[in-house]
């Protein structure tokens, strides 16, 4: 079954979308004959990648959801983390701001339990652009403060800093990054 997803995934690095569909769902339709969970929640999850690269964005959350549901009874952190990333790409083509910070939080906290400090560096940042968005400060605060510790516990403290500058004052977020550099001091 794993063998057929990556064919798949092979077929969807040469561009070849209908070929990659056609074996991921071939890859789901075994895992489910054969109750292979872990195997159905991939090809769901490589299912919605690809319907969020095609532009089918609410099939790519539908998709998506059926493998996260699947993915956090197994407990499987980096599926999680990997599914709520592209569920948050989703819903910002769907300019749905709100669930995409969530599904970046969340994203985010998975690959930090996984210790996958930039990816969760990266999306903590994503989260906070989304909520600062949405005027959900409070939320971008606390995903700024995270993006600058992993970014931290990734040893790219310039890394951290850009984080900080992208959030010092401007007209969506105010003074968020300002804040946080007067607390740290």
């Amino acid at each position: 079954v794993l063998n057929i997803a990556n064919l798949g995934n092979a077929f969807r690095d040469q561009g070849l979308t209908d070929q990659a569909e056609r074996a991921y769902l071939e890859s789901l339709n075994k895992a489910r004959d054969n109750q292979l969970h872990k195997e159905e929640a991939f090809a769901l999850e490589l299912l919605s990648r690809l319907n969020l690269e095609k532009g089918f964005y609410d099939e790519a959350v539908r998709l998506g959801l059926q493998a996260l549901v699947i993915h956090r009874k197994l407990g499987d952190n980096l599926r999680i983390a990997s599914t709520q990333d592209y569920l948050a790409r989703s819903y910002v083509k769907l300019n749905n701001y709100k669930s995409a910070a969530e599904s970046y939080n969340d994203s985010a906290k998975h690959y930090e339990i996984t210790e996958l400090w930039s990816d969760a560096a990266s999306n903590y940042e994503e989260a906070a652009t989304m909520w600062a968005s949405i005027g959900q400060e409070e939320d971008a605060f606390k995903c700024i403060s995270q993006g600058v510790k992993c970014a931290i516990l990734n040893g790219a403290p310039w890394r951290a800093a850009n984080i900080l500058s992208e959030f010092s004052t401007n007209s969506m977020t105010g003074c968020l990054g300002d804040s946080y550099l007067q607390i740290i001091h």
